[in-house]
């Protein structure tokens, strides 16, 4: 019989409705759970390991429930419990994506700009967004684009650059197991970094889901490109982006995002060794390498960091 698990977080507690299943803590103490039709269970988020099961869907509880520590029996329906709908999901992913992509319109208007001034025609660089779809590579590339076009540089640049998306696959691959096949190639193949940064944060707490993660992908290609087609009409107009820091609105978003779901100290070793050693590199060498080398130096910071606090158990 199928597994199924559901779970929310509230109050720093986690609510789970298992069927056929296991739980572990970090203790290595197994509890077998057997069949419990229409029961909730309640334990501690942070002492909590799920094995033999991964989150398929979310569900929703009342306002005024409390907290509660230990496992307990409860009946579903005396908490008024109900699993999430997939318009729920579609809903939660709309909201989420809907500041970012707001800031993405005007990044796509700085690289229009930015483009044009450049050389490329409209139809080159529209053309270029639709396709490539690729912001920090787009950039990257019209920042070296000039005449003759050194077509290797431009190759080796983005391929750098673009690099970053086998990190952010390697950390979203474990949160995918609600995805089918085909459904995680889907989701990889549109993955950008702000769906990357907000899936991170709701897994967190909840899992990651189609219904949640697709509005996620598709919500940014199409202001990126409006944005770029903007960009290339108005370029004249708008003067240099940079002198009222309309080219840092890319940077901000992303570093509020990360900031979001950074919340232990391995994260937080990782980012900062990553963000200095990124931004050193850049003054010292310049763009791509600085991408390569914060990379890895956020890796040996997460991996010395998880040897000082000791081997933790693996938990979705």
């Amino acid at each position: 019989m199928q597994k199924k698990q559901y779970i929310l977080d509230r109050d720093n507690e986690a609510f789970y409705y298992l069927h056929r299943t296991h739980m572990t803590d970090r203790s290595g103490k197994y509890l077998k759970i057997e069949e419990k039709t229409d029961a909730l269970l309640f334990f501690s988020l942070q002492s909590r390991c799920i094995c033999d099961a991964y989150p398929r869907s979310a569900i929703r509880a009342p306002q005024s429930h409390r907290a509660m520590t230990g496992v307990k029996e409860i009946p579903l329906e005396e908490e008024g419990v109900v699993p999430a709908t997939a318009q729920a999901e579609w809903l939660d992913g709309l909201i989420a994506i809907a500041p970012v992509a707001a800031i993405v319109m005007p990044v796509g208007v700085l690289f229009g700009a930015v483009s044009t001034a450049k050389g490329l025609t409209v139809l080159e660089a529209s053309l270029m967004s639709m396709l490539v779809f690729a912001g920090g590579a787009q950039i990257a590339a019209v920042d070296l684009w000039v005449a003759p076009v050194p077509i290797a540089a431009i190759v080796l640049s983005t391929f750098l650059i673009n690099a970053r998306h086998i990190l952010m696959g390697v950390s979203l691959a474990p949160k995918t197991q609600a995805f089918t096949s085909r459904q995680r190639i889907a989701a990889f193949f549109f993955l950008t970094d702000e769906a990357w940064a907000l899936s991170e944060r709701r897994a967190l707490h909840r899992p990651l889901t189609p219904a949640f993660w697709f509005p996620l992908a598709l919500m940014v290609p199409a202001p990126w490109i409006a944005g770029t087609l903007i960009g290339t009409q108005l370029g004249n107009c708008l003067g240099d982006p940079g002198a009222i820091g309309a080219d840092f609105a890319f940077t901000a978003l992303l570093i509020w995002l990360i900031a979001s779901f950074t919340t232990s100290r391995l994260a937080l070793a990782a980012v900062v060794a990553s963000s200095m050693t990124a931004a050193l590199a850049h003054c010292a060498v310049g763009a791509p390498w600085h991408v390569v080398a914060g990379a890895i130096a956020g890796i040996a910071a997460a991996y010395a960091s998880a040897g000082c606090e000791g081997t933790p158990r693996t938990c979705p």
